[in-house]
């Protein structure tokens, strides 16, 4: 927002890095990240599970944080649609802003699909947003894939709810060959990724372009006995290489890509068109890639493989499938959500200074 004379703090509280943004002052709390994928379990950045003293501390990091920049806007991540295990540090922090004067604006910011929770949570999430939030900022296009498909009690609050667009790399500015012709097989940070970077090593011999290339992007959290055995494999028309800055090029580029239906991947599939089979994660009860992955199937933007049917016959045959007749959508989205969002912050607190004016 440095064109739009805003100053903007950062505040990370996961693990450590050195990616961090150049239009933005960058704040690192006392880092903490999710034991396993079922996210029961949270640990520092020496894997030892925090007790009550640490998280007291990173609270008091929190509010420090908040009373000394005073802020005008508080836009916090996911919560109350997720992060529940956050509650510790957002619940004082929304308390300490409702309690200040002037009153900051407070908006959650949240991607178009969230993971499905039981009645009785959502109903929680319901009751935070009327208590604390100003709006909810929802990171799609509604014309794709509304956001009361992952979460139906929306309508409660649909008077807090702004679609911005998708928040992608828009416009596309793609250059150059790389890529041209390939199938390119990706899966974001690589996390949960070894299962599909194996098959889809196995599925190449099967797949009538065996003699293209395959190019495997390796994630900086792809477990390493996946990395290890796709590094054995390399070689050849086999390349197998970190991620990379062009990612976009190689897939406008590819002949057909391989990937999982995280939100990025799946804005860079809407912005580039490409011919896409979508294998999504399903594991420890995750809904949120599968119900993107059907509505891209559905709307004929990529075909699906769902994990129960995923092997290596099924991706060599969607292969070749896609090679010889790519997923047509005849629909554009919304793409320009980073400006969206923008607008939509700026204009919210206009609007929150004029009421708050008001006697």
């Amino acid at each position: 927002m440095r064109n739009l004379d805003v100053e903007v703090y950062l505040v990370s509280g996961g693990a450590k890095t050195t990616d961090q943004p150049d239009d933005a002052h960058f704040i690192q709390l006392p880092a903490l990240s999710a034991a396993n994928h079922k996210f029961d379990r949270l640990v520092d950045d020496s894997g030892n599970t925090i007790d009550s003293a640490w998280k007291t501390s990173r609270c008091e990091h929190l509010l420090g944080h908040f009373n000394r920049l005073a802020p005008d806007v508080i836009i916090i991540e996911s919560f109350p649609f997720g992060r529940r295990q956050l509650r510790f540090e957002l619940i004082p922090l929304l308390e300490a802003a409702r309690k200040t004067r002037p009153r900051p604006l407070v908006l959650s910011s949240v991607r178009d699909v969230v993971q499905q929770k039981p009645r009785h949570r959502m109903q929680e999430s319901i009751a935070v947003i009327l208590r604390y939030f100003d709006g909810v900022m929802v990171h799609g296009d509604p014309s794709f894939i509304r956001f009361e498909e992952s979460f139906s009690l929306i309508n409660q609050v649909e008077q807090h709810l702004h679609y911005t667009g998708y928040v992608s790399q828009f416009p596309l500015n793609s250059k150059g060959t790389a890529g041209s012709g390939e199938v390119l097989i990706s899966a974001g940070g690589g996390a949960v990724s070894a299962r599909l970077l194996k098959t889809a090593l196995k599925a190449r011999a099967m797949s009538r372009l065996n003699n293209t290339t395959w190019r495997f992007l390796i994630g900086p959290n792809t477990p390493e006995p996946a990395v290890k055995l796709l590094r054995l494999h390399s070689g050849g028309n086999t390349i197998v290489e970190p991620n990379r800055d062009d990612f976009l090029t190689l897939l406008n580029n590819c002949t057909v890509a391989v990937s999982q239906a995280g939100y990025n991947t799946i804005t860079d599939v809407l912005l580039t068109g490409a011919s896409t089979i979508i294998v999504p994660f399903e594991g420890d009860g995750e809904t949120e890639q599968l119900q993107r992955a059907r509505k891209l199937q559905d709307w004929g933007v990529a075909r699906m493989i769902s994990e129960h049917e995923l092997s290596a016959s099924t991706i060599a045959a969607a292969v070749d499938r896609c090679a010889a007749q790519p997923p047509v959508c005849d629909r554009s989205f919304d793409l320009d959500g980073a400006n969206g969002t923008a607008r939509y912050i700026l204009d919210r607190w206009r609007q929150h200074v004029a009421d708050s004016a008001q006697p």
